[in-house]
């Protein structure tokens, strides 16, 4: 979240692009040839999308994505809503355009065929789109969360519900999903509770991320579900029947942490923590914070605010974006060990969001304020991204999901 902060602000520099020329009219066309079929399905961790590839003489050329944008209270230009893009590399195509109200993150169902989205507004709500070749068709009616500004949702492995975290108010929420892929009104609402030191940004919980743990076996499989305000990471029994939540444990991270976003691999959880500027290793064994580093390199001293983390689909290299001082944070990884390699400027500004192409060879800034996506090519050996090609513009984005 964070817009209530003094965030540092520079002239944005625009290049023309089909998208911020024509907002929201685009004339969808069909980049699918006859004969070319999916790639096989690649499901990293829980945490990230499932793949779909578009193949084109044997080889990888074209990836599918949405992408999730601030429509309303952006210092950035305010985008119109959800845009379909194909990306080859460093070239991004607009494929079709739909309005909605701050879809500012995304999560598609198991199959690829329906689109989520939060609308991150006072009064929160869920919505749903049908996947139809390059456009995007409106399914169902919006359903409430009945919490303000869900800021992060995600879809429970077994398809059948969407669980969205409402920042404002604190709250994870459960609704249903029918056959169709329509939402229905929600089911459960589980309301965290306390405080932390940071008087400014913890005098309430925050909820700022809800996945399904994608660990087998004793003690895995949890929802698990990340506040800010509280200094905790909330595991929840799911009852895949009624879509019941129950606290199974709460693993803290450092009081003034701030934890915003995880991903999961293995025994552990890595943690980005908003307010300090950190990383924390937790134990999934264990319950416990085992480690945790700084993502700004030693003796710095300003206060990066991360965002999103993403974790390559080799396990072996974190990446972690730093907002206000605009870069990317690389580290190492070994099981509950990291180790920050370097820091790599993001190309724009406030990057509000990373995302990694599902083959790990390239990494894409989503920077809200300067209305930019930056291209990275991954070093295979380092995993240090480097950048290529010139940026993409669009208004104000928030989120990349590939397809």
């Amino acid at each position: 979240m964070g817009r209530t902060l003094a965030w540092r602000t520079s002239e944005r520099h625009r290049r023309a692009s089909t998208f911020g020329q024509l907002g929201t009219s685009h004339i969808a066309t069909e980049r699918r040839r006859a004969g070319h079929d999916p790639l096989p399905r690649i499901d990293a961790n829980q945490a990230y999308p499932t793949y779909r590839m578009i193949v084109m003489s044997g080889r990888i050329r074209t990836m599918r994505a949405y992408l999730g944008a601030a429509t309303s209270e952006t210092q950035g230009t305010p985008a119109s809503g959800i845009t379909v893009l194909d990306i080859d590399g460093p070239k991004f195509t607009v494929e079709d355009s739909v309005e909605a109200q701050d879809p500012r993150y995304l999560a598609l169902s198991p199959d690829g065929n329906v689109l989520y989205a939060v609308a991150e507004r006072k009064d929160g709500q869920v919505c749903a789109w049908t996947v139809d070749g390059t456009r995007l068709v409106p399914l169902g009616r919006p359903q409430p969360t009945k919490g303000a500004s869900p800021c992060h949702l995600s879809v429970h492995p077994s398809g059948r519900f969407l669980l969205s975290a409402c920042y404002r108010s604190g709250t994870v929420t459960v609704n249903p999903i029918h056959r169709d892929g329509s939402l229905g009104e929600p089911v459960h609402t589980m309301q965290h509770s306390g405080v932390g030191p940071n008087n400014e940004r913890q005098e309430g919980p925050h909820a700022h991320m809800v996945i399904t743990d994608p660990g087998k076996g004793a003690g895995r499989g949890h929802v698990i579900a990340v506040d800010l305000g509280t200094d905790t990471v909330y595991r929840y029994h799911f009852d895949e029947t009624t879509g019941a939540l129950q606290l199974a444990s709460e693993l803290r991270t450092p009081p003034g942490a701030g934890p915003r976003h995880l991903v999961v691999q293995d025994r552990y959880a890595y943690v980005a923590n908003e307010l300090d500027s950190t990383v924390t290793v937790m134990g999934l064994d264990s319950g416990t914070a085992l480690f945790t580093s700084s993502t700004r390199p030693a003796g710095a001293r300003e206060t990066s605010y991360p965002s999103a983390i993403r974790l390559a689909p080799n396990g072996r290299f974190l990446y972690v974006a730093n907002r206000v001082v605009d870069e990317i944070a690389v580290f190492s990884v070994d099981g509950p060990e990291l180790k920050l390699v370097t820091n790599v400027p993001c190309g724009g500004e406030h990057p509000r969001d990373i995302a990694l192409s599902p083959d790990g060879q390239y990494l894409y800034s989503a920077n809200q304020y300067d209305d930019t996506i930056t291209t990275f090519r991954i070093d295979p050996v380092t995993g240090i991204p480097e950048p290529i090609g010139e940026s993409f513009t669009t208004f104000s984005p928030t989120c990349l999901v590939f397809a």
